[in-house]
């Protein structure tokens, strides 16, 4: 007797003697839940659209170690249904499938992977400002134009991988990707090389780590702070596909690339609209939970109290201690480096509400001042050899 093939939608925890051809559209990696149990996630979908999150709990992941292989299909069968959270609910499905040793997975043996059937939705570079530093993680579909080395952060047992992607907006964005995405995803676009698709799911919009690891200011995408999953060179239809676009624009690109446009403010955070604009004394009463907010007001300098410039890579910008003249190994991104002068100034802005301190570096800092970095070394080379001050 062959078996009835239902559809995702119609399967929920009374459901009995049930099977459904889902294809694997995420394979998470293995994670600690609060309790400290090992759980992976997978991202599944139906023949008609519809996505299914996919849990498996400790003792079972060994077991489903050579199974459920991204972007293969397979037939599974009674599966443990439960409610799903609705912090993780990727979809109109409103139930989740728990896996386990007993539950019935075969493989659909096809010499081809079939095209993925679901919708996706991604927010255009152009719109991720608008989600900054804040809760609301966002999907993007992006080809890869370069992916740096590896590398340590800080004292931790931490690695992060930074990778440039790009649009076919020609914005060029920084996507950070840390520990366990740096050791998988990270490794195998690095492997494949310029040129390839990502889809970038569920990816935290900042300007926090990119603050902390970079000198200068600016929007990238993280995995941290979020369940994110990626889908590397996905059989989707043409319509998603983007080689073809990227193969006619590639002189262009690489010349964004060459530019670094992917660390232009300018670019990355467009001027704002008047609503968009709040008071400081709204946003120091609120900054422990409003990370990132648009301010106006009136820009004085006080007295500065270190050197208005610094050394730093050339290639990432890390502030280093060294002579400018030198050829460094950069601790910070691992590369071989020239350094460069970068402008610093300190501020105070008040807008009648409230007042507070910054500090803004290069291009940002020399807006403000009718000298860049080069000037403000040699002056300050000029008063340490004369004892007078400029």
């Amino acid at each position: 007797m062959s078996r009835h093939i239902s559809n995702a939608q119609d399967i929920s925890p009374t459901s009995k003697k049930w099977t459904v051809l889902v294809q694997v559209l995420e394979s998470g990696h293995v994670q600690q839940s609060r309790l400290g149990n090992d759980y992976k996630r997978l991202i599944l979908a139906d023949s008609h659209g519809t996505k299914v999150t996919a849990l498996i709990y400790s003792s079972h992941l060994r077991y489903f170690a050579r199974l459920l292989t991204q972007y293969k299909r397979y037939y599974i069968s009674n599966a443990t249904v439960t409610r799903n959270d609705e912090r993780y609910r990727i979809g109109t499905y409103t139930y989740s499938w728990v896996l386990s040793n007993k539950t019935l997975v075969e493989e659909l043996v096809e010499n081809t992977l079939a095209p993925i059937s679901c919708h996706f939705e991604f927010t255009n570079f152009s719109d991720l400002h608008k989600y900054a530093d804040s809760d609301s993680l966002q999907n993007v579909r992006a080809i890869v134009l370069q992916c740096f080395p590896s590398q340590e952060q800080d004292s931790e047992i931490t690695s992060r991988r930074d990778v440039v992607i790009v649009n076919e907006e020609k914005r060029l964005l920084l996507l950070t990707l840390w520990n366990q995405y740096d050791e998988k995803e990270g490794r195998t676009l690095a492997d494949i090389g310029p040129g390839v698709m990502i889809f970038g799911m569920r990816l935290k919009v900042t300007t926090e780590f990119y603050k902390q690891i970079h000198s200068y200011s600016g929007l990238s995408l993280t995995t941290r702070g979020g369940n994110s999953g990626f889908m590397i060179n996905p059989p989707v239809s043409q319509e998603l596909q983007m080689q073809e676009w990227y193969n006619g624009n590639r002189e262009g690109l690489q010349q964004l690339l060459e530019q670094r446009t992917y660390r232009n403010s300018d670019i990355l955070l467009p001027y704002p609209q008047d609503d968009d604009v709040i008071s400081i004394a709204s946003f120091v009463a609120s900054w422990r939970t409003l990370k990132s907010s648009w301010i106006k007001g009136r820009t004085t300098f006080p007295r500065q109290d270190r050197s208005l410039w610094y050394t730093a890579c050339a290639n990432c910008q890390k502030s280093l201690e060294a002579d400018l003249s030198w050829i460094v190994t950069c601790p910070s991104c691992h590369q071989e480096s020239e350094l460069e002068a970068i402008s610093r100034l300190a501020i105070r802005i008040d807008d009648g509400t409230a007042n507070l301190s910054a500090t803004i570096c290069s291009a940002d800092a020399e807006k403000l001042i009718p000298f860049n970095a080069t000037q403000l070394r040699d002056a300050d080379e000029h008063e340490c050899r004369s004892g007078s001050k400029w």
